[in-house]
């Protein structure tokens, strides 16, 4: 299932630029990650980070009930689309329904609305939350549900052939997932397009995000122009479409 969505306002308060070497997400208008990739000798990933503001995303009983119980429709799938896309900011994307590979790591970032900055190695698929408030009791409510059968979906957002996902929605299911070692299912948001900063645009943007690091400034202007366009992702290694 897949689907194409051409946002032309400027109502929606997520917004994601990036290509396929780094990602900035917003929160109405605020960095909440900045994440990208160098060559240090192996291929590392650089992160600066904070928790989404509570209620970015307004809840839905109606819309959480059926990411929770799984797409069994089309008109399911639609729904979930119409849903979403109201908190996107303007851009075309493309919305379809994956079953996930088991092998995507999870990424820790802060509990709090405090930035921190951390780099870690970058060679294989991570899936980024947004917030990292977790309760364990959810995620072993959803395990159950699982192992009974249910599907429930994730909702993550990524630009269009880059490995760096974000979770939106679904962080105690991916956990409740990966509990049981199994491939999570997930509406994939995907930015079309690519947009991309400079050197000088880069290191403002993690001054605005109160990282001093000297090594993240050092690789910035050492490889911001560096050629990673070999991480791009190759779909059929790292999730599946569900017709």
């Amino acid at each position: 299932m897949k689907k194409k969505v051409n946002i032309q306002h400027d109502e929606g308060v997520l917004v994601l630029q990036g290509n396929v070497k780094e990602a900035v997400l917003y929160a109405n208008e605020l960095p909440i990650q900045y994440t990208w990739f160098a060559e240090t000798g192996s291929t590392w990933r650089y992160h600066i980070a904070r928790n989404l503001p509570p209620h970015t995303i307004k809840e839905n009983k109606a819309n959480q009930e059926l990411v929770r119980a799984g797409i069994k429709s089309t008109n399911d799938f639609y729904e979930i689309v119409n849903y979403y896309k109201q908190f996107l900011g303007r851009g075309e994307y493309e919305f379809g329904y994956y079953r996930l590979h088991k092998h995507h790591a999870w990424i820790n970032i802060p509990k709090d609305e405090t930035y921190q900055s951390f780099h870690y190695y970058g060679g294989c698929p991570d899936i980024i939350p947004t917030q990292n408030n977790i309760d364990e009791e959810l995620v072993n409510m959803y395990a159950e549900q699982i192992r009974d059968g249910l599907k429930p979906v994730l909702v993550v957002l990524h630009n269009e052939g880059s490995h760096i996902e974000f979770i939106l929605d679904g962080h105690h299911k991916f956990l409740a997932y990966n509990k049981l070692k199994m491939e999570p299912y997930a509406v994939i948001i995907t930015k079309l397009g690519e947009t991309n900063m400079n050197a000088a645009e880069a290191l403002e943007l993690v001054h605005r995000m109160n990282c001093s690091n000297p090594g993240f400034i050092k690789i910035i202007k050492e490889q911001k122009e560096y050629n990673t366009d070999y991480l791009r992702m190759d779909p059929g290694k790292t999730y599946v479409e569900i017709d």
